[in-house]
Parts: structure tokens; sequence; C-alpha cells
């Protein structure tokens, strides 16, 4: 290949890349995804990651894949560090390439970021399958998030409630009207504390079943009258994804009523007993539906199934 006039082939940071694909300031893409304007601006001069929660925040904003723009900018915060000089001037054609259309923003589907792909998620109903799996992957990835959480009980809890409070407040701006479920969040995420006697813990509904408890006994090391500082813990479950009939039936989005609670228990030599227990309020749909109800769609399905549709 010649060298006299080389292709330059400039390696911009993806975020950079879908800014100007949307032709988005700074400014507009912080407000689109909740981020600060310093944030886009480190994040693409390298000096800061890609975290996954900003990259799932532009995944909401825009309709990015965020596993492909937290990997791509992970990828290119890397060879900047090796290679400032090749990052600054760009690549020659046809080595850069590759590089070129690594670094370049993908839709949900992983095809090429355009404009229009944007207008169209922007404004666009999901199908019902498209919703369904949605919020099957919007629970890996509510998951994922806290999961890196898990080492910081004050930060986990605080980004737990935050969550639950925005999806609540979102179902009541779409006009969802559940009272259960307004209610279940309102007196989420909190927290008492209180003395209670060995009596009154073992009453406590699947707190004496849990093996932690067995483990503890403290049937045996104290008496039922005795007191002990116990602080509770309660965080609502979050949507899941409901099963409908059978084994081989279908599965429909919804939330799951549920609580988790934390049971932390001082004991006298001042041990602390963590144990968490689930108690099942209420199933959404599931809860909903009879039997006559459940029959009928079934008997739909299968009738669906027989002339080649599926209802």
């Amino acid at each position: 290949m010649s060298t006299e006039n080389p292709i330059v082939v400039p390696l911009p940071h993806p975020l950079a890349q879908l800014r100007k694909i949307l032709d988005w300031s700074r400014v507009q893409c912080a407000e689109a995804s909740g981020l600060t304007p310093s944030s886009v601006q480190n994040i693409e001069r390298g000096s800061a990651p890609l975290a996954p929660e900003a990259a799932f925040a532009l995944e909401g904003a825009t309709g990015c894949n965020a596993m492909h723009l937290a990997e791509a900018s992970g990828t290119w915060r890397r060879l900047k560090g090796m290679q400032p000089a090749v990052m600054k001037e760009g690549l020659q054609e046809p080595a850069g390439r590759d590089y070129v259309e690594y670094f370049q923003p993908k839709t949900l589907l992983f095809e090429p970021f355009t404009r229009d792909y944007y207008e169209r998620y922007v404004q666009s109903p999901l199908p019902s399958e498209s919703a369904q799996n949605a919020v099957l992957d919007l629970g890996r990835r509510i998951g994922l998030l806290l999961g890196t959480l898990a080492a910081e009980p004050q930060r986990f809890r605080r980004t737990y409630r935050q969550l639950a409070q925005l999806i609540n407040r979102e179902r009541q701006q779409a006009g969802v009207k559940d009272p259960e479920m307004a209610e279940f969040a309102a007196n989420m995420g909190t927290s008492q504390q209180k003395e209670m006697t060995v009596a009154e813990l073992a009453a406590e509904e699947k707190l004496p079943e849990h093996p932690l408890w067995k483990q503890a006994d403290l049937a045996s090391r104290l008496k039922p009258e005795d007191k002990l500082k116990v602080t509770i813990e309660e965080y609502p479950f979050w949507p899941g994804v409901e099963r409908i009939g059978g084994e081989d039936d279908y599965y429909v989005p919804d939330f799951t009523l549920a609580e988790r609670k934390v049971w932390r228990i001082t004991l006298p030599d001042g041990t602390l007993l963590t144990i968490p227990v689930v108690n099942t309020r209420s199933t959404g749909l599931r809860a909903k539906l009879t039997p006559a109800m459940t029959q009928h769609i079934r008997l739909q399905r299968e009738a669906g199934s027989k002339d080649g549709t599926d209802r």
C-alpha cells in the first residue's frame, strides 16, 4: 500500500461516537442518561472507566447495547494506555478497519447503531415477546448490578431501595393500578430496632425453620423470656416472570409481591446472628388468575397450536 497519502483511521471512544451519531452534546447526553457532563467527558478521554451502571443508563436512554458499549470502552481505554500515540494520530487503512468496526456502537441486536434505530427505539412500543425478553434481561442485569454491591451493605440497601421506588413510580405514571404493590412499596426498605424475647422470635413465621436459627440452638441456650436486641430490615422482591400452567406451558412478565426480611439478632455474648427470611405475601398475575381462567387460556393456546397460530 502506498504511504504517500495514507488514510488515517481515527479511533474515538465508543461513547463519543454514540454522541456524534445522535448529534448530542455532552450536556444532552448527561441529561438523557442521568450521568454528569464531567463523567461523560472523563469516560470519553479514557481517564475514567465506563462503569456497568453508566452503560445500562446509556442503553436505557438510547437503545445502544450496554454490554458491547462497556466492553468496547474497556478495550479502548487499555489500548490508549498502551499506545497513546496511535490513539491520538489514528491508524492507517486497512490495518485500522477492524478496530474502527469494533469500537462502533451497536444496537441491542448487535447491529450498527444509527439515528433511525434510536428514533424507533424511543417511539415504538415493545411487542409482547420483546417485552417478555426485556423483563428476563432486566432481571439478570439488576442481579449483576446488585451483585457488585454485595460487599458494601449500605450501598446495596440504598441502591435496592432506589430501584424499587423508581419502578413503582414509573408504574404509577404509566397508569398501572395495583394497590397491593403500592402499599408494599410504600413500606419497603424499612429498618426497625426493638427488643424481643426468645419466645417471640420463635413464633415468627419461618424464622425457627431457618438452618442458622437451628444451628444457634437458642431454645436450649436461653430462657423463653430472655430479651434480645433485634434489628429487622425488610425489602421487596423484584419484578419477575411468572410461569402459568405446567412444566411445558408459558411464561408471562409480572411483579412478584413478596418480602425479604433480614433478622439481625444480638446474642448475650455479643455475637450477631444474621438470618434472611423470605415470606411470599402474594404473587402478581398468578394470584389473580382463577383455575377457570388458567384453563381457558390453556384451551386457547391448544386450539391455536392445532390450526398453526399462536394466541
